[in-house]
């Protein structure tokens, strides 16, 4: 007698500890799920709010010599962001700009760029218009001139995001010569219209 309500203790003792383990076990996983769910909700904020840079072309425009003659070419772009949050320590790097044969076209793979000093803050939807820094040689601005080949207009920035990370973008647009509008007297131009996104260099993260 005495025995048999010893085990019936016993069992009513380890099935309440298996229960209350049990119960702990599920209290944790529920805790886990809580905070990987924070952890996702809090990336997806971050991931909705960001700052996001955005490269926009503005198209091919003519570059004027002191006395205001048309004597080249410019690429130009527009950094914009997009984001809901300023991007800040903005580090634009030079924008490229080169002629390319049509049979190359395809495989060109545009080269890296170097960094510029300074640094800007661009608030939200705001717009940066940016120039090309290299130009067209005087033989290769013939070629364009002669409607052959493309022009090709690349280049990087850097900034961070609102939430402390680093951020960059790299974009690569490519015009077709054969779109060249103008003459020597005006200058030469390539509508923003025709502008395509080159096979290469256009990353962001």
């Amino acid at each position: 007698m005495w025995l048999g309500c010893a085990i019936a203790a016993h069992e009513t003792l380890a099935g309440g500890l298996i229960a209350a383990a049990g119960a702990l076990f599920g209290a944790w996983l529920a805790f886990s799920g809580l905070k990987e769910q924070i952890a996702i909700d809090q990336q997806n904020t971050r991931t909705l709010q960001r700052a996001r840079i955005s490269v926009e072309p503005l198209g091919i425009e003519p570059l004027y010599s002191s006395d205001q003659v048309p004597d080249n070419v410019l690429g130009h772009v527009q950094f914009r962001n997009v984001g809901h949050l300023p991007a800040q320590n903005l580090q634009l790097f030079p924008v490229k700009l080169k002629w390319v044969a049509d049979d190359l076209i395809e495989a060109e793979v545009p080269t890296d760029v170097g960094t510029e000093p300074f640094k800007y803050v661009l608030p939200i939807q705001a717009k940066m218009p940016v120039g090309s820094e290299t130009l067209t040689s005087r033989e290769d601005l013939q070629k364009v001139i002669r409607k052959e080949g493309y022009l090709l207009v690349w280049g990087k920035g850097t900034y961070v995001d609102g939430f402390g990370a680093s951020r960059f973008v790299k974009f690569c647009h490519r015009y077709p010569c054969k779109r060249l509008s103008g003459d020597a007297e005006t200058g030469y131009r390539i509508s923003k219209k025709y502008a395509r996104y080159h096979n290469f260099g256009n990353e962001q993260d």
